[in-house]
């Protein structure tokens, strides 16, 4: 891939990021008392639906991946979009707690489509030796999602309905314009044989991989816990909507 042809990836890339996360990941932070109030629900069953879009998430993203590897990152993230509004548009819609879980469920088949496990997929199927390059700036990029979209414009339907929207006039075009039809093969550098052997003994690379991913499993338990109560416990403390989301951000 040129570098002109990358240095328009990355940036559509990180635009559908940004939107993607603050759809499907960062909008519960706000609206989820609105969701609570409306749909006469207790937090515990509010945010059980969306820690079942998390565990959807993470059970489809190997799926994800295979397909991403079979089809290209183009197909699959474009369908990703197309899931992502349905499901915002489900959400926006629901009436009961049975729809508001079917609607979530679909959301997070969407999350394992659309964010940075199958933008880096993506990313790595194009960028070829400035692969790294890339995905730092992609995922700052991200970062960008949780000071845009923490925000309740004109009430929790309508917010979500307008993520859907997003989703089909901006990510799903963006996806199909600028990630490329082909896949450009990483060619391998020359690699030393403190990599071609490892670092660690044969015997302690299992335990190690074990406890690599318990940690990063911990990580992300701790992350997703704050990010969806971090503006309630803020504004438990006194701090207005607008001062709790800022300080969030």
């Amino acid at each position: 891939m040129s570098r002109a042809t990358l240095f328009r990836l990355v940036p559509a890339l990180g635009l559908t990021q940004i939107i993607s996360w603050g759809a499907l990941y960062y909008s519960i932070a706000v609206l989820g008392a609105s969701i609570r109030d409306e749909l006469g629900l207790s937090a515990a069953a509010l945010f059980g639906a969306y820690s079942l879009s998390l565990l959807l998430s993470a059970l489809t993203a190997p799926l994800a991946g295979r397909a991403i590897d079979r089809y290209g990152g183009r197909l699959v993230m474009s369908v990703g979009s197309v899931t992502a509004a349905l499901a915002l548009f489900a959400i926006a819609h629901a009436h009961s707690a049975i729809a508001l879980y079917a609607a979530w469920a679909l959301a997070g088949i969407a999350m394992a489509m659309t964010l940075y496990d199958a933008a880096f997929a993506t990313l790595s199927q194009h960028a070829g030796t400035s692969y790294r390059t890339a995905l730092t700036a992609l995922t700052l990029m991200g970062g960008l999602a949780s000071t845009a979209f923490w925000l309740e414009w004109f009430g929790w339907r309508d917010t979500l309905s307008g993520f859907a929207l997003l989703q089909i006039a901006i990510c799903l075009p963006l996806h199909l314009a600028f990630v490329p039809r082909t896949v450009t093969p990483i060619v391998p550098g020359r690699i030393g044989s403190e990599y071609e052997h490892g670092t660690l003994p044969p015997e302690s690379r299992r335990p190690a991989l074990i406890a690599l991913g318990v940690a990063f499993a911990l990580n992300g338990f701790i992350v997703s816990a704050l990010t969806v109560h971090l503006i309630t416990v803020l504004q438990g403390k006194g701090l207005p909507l607008e001062s709790a989301v800022w300080v969030g951000a």
